[in-house]
């Protein structure tokens, strides 16, 4: 019961203002859908994507710079930042990834996590398909913060909701699907 009021409480606080408002001021979060229109302070180009190595953790940002003859993808570590007033700042002492680690790591982005199968912890249920991710600053650095997973229609229809938002610390992903550490009641 707990977790479930959790669940529900931490849904609230995401879901508090209305589509047509975008957070700004106050919040620390924001739904990686809407990652194109948050400002980036002190990012010397146009913002594609975010980098993650691994579920949870967002390792680089991902931008273009263009010129009059050329045009570059580049990456920037996401560590050092601050949210404020609807705004990522960046730490201008931090250096791009070059050679090596800027080809490791420029293909890794957070999408791939997108439209991935949802199951049980026992694996006995598919629940439906990863669809969104909120994100957040906690200590410094980006973070996915929840999971937003679209149910599939047997679960839609018997609970009459499309989808629900899964906090970080009660889903894994592993070996190329995601994991609710929770069973399905029947």
């Amino acid at each position: 019961m707990s977790s479930k009021i959790e669940n529900l409480n931490f849904e609230l606080q995401i879901e508090t203002l209305p589509p047509f408002l975008q957070p700004s001021a106050f919040a620390n979060y924001f739904r990686y859908s809407k990652s194109k229109n948050i400002a980036f302070v002190g990012l010397k180009g146009e913002f594609r994507d975010f980098i993650s190595i691994d579920f949870v953790n967002i390792d680089a940002i991902k931008y273009e710079s263009r010129g009059l003859f050329f045009k570059g993808t580049h990456l920037i570590p996401a560590i050092n930042l601050k949210m404020e007033y609807g705004s990522i700042e960046l730490n201008p002492e931090i250096g791009e990834y070059k050679g090596e680690r800027f080809v490791e790591l420029k293909e890794m982005s957070l999408t791939r996590f997108l439209k991935k199968p949802v199951y049980t912890v026992d694996k006995k249920k598919l629940l439906g398909q990863t669809s969104d991710f909120v994100i957040g600053i906690e200590d410094n650095k980006l973070k996915i913060l929840a999971v937003e997973i679209i149910f599939i229609s047997e679960i839609q229809q018997k609970f009459k909701k499309t989808s629900a938002l899964i906090p970080r610390n009660r889903i894994v992903f592993r070996n190329d699907e995601f994991i609710v550490l929770a069973k399905y009641k029947e």
